[in-house]
């Protein structure tokens, strides 16, 4: 998968993955993100701001400035992962794992990471 800019506000992904995306200013306020995992690639800019992620597994990826601000995240892993540049501002945070990511920068919200 390949994109630029492509709009997914408040879309409802349940039992996805996605492969070896190529991803750019993609847009996933407001969305619903259950038994989903992203595998491989690399995804600047995504924004899930308000967005809820239940089950959700980014393994070998690289993700550049993400945005999780005020997002809810529950169990969720970043396994083998470069995540550079994260706002994690006003996000609760639920049994997630950031321990298997190979490169972890906080830009934002680092205090969202002490949980409920």
């Amino acid at each position: 998968m390949r994109g630029v800019g492509t709009d997914l506000a408040g879309a409802q992904l349940r039992d996805v993955e996605v492969v070896e995306a190529r991803l750019g200013g993609t847009q996933l306020h407001g969305a619903v993100l259950e038994r989903v995992v992203v595998r491989g690639g690399k995804i600047d800019y995504l924004n899930l701001r308000s967005a809820k992620l239940k089950d959700v597994v980014f393994e070998g990826c690289v993700l550049s400035e993400p945005d999780f601000g005020g997002a809810v995240l529950e169990r969720v892993e970043f396994v083998d992962c470069a995540l550079t540049g994260a706002d994690f501002s006003g996000a609760r945070l639920r049994d997630v794992d950031l321990r298997g990511a190979r490169r972890l920068e906080i830009a934002r919200g680092v205090e969202s990471l002490a949980g409920p």
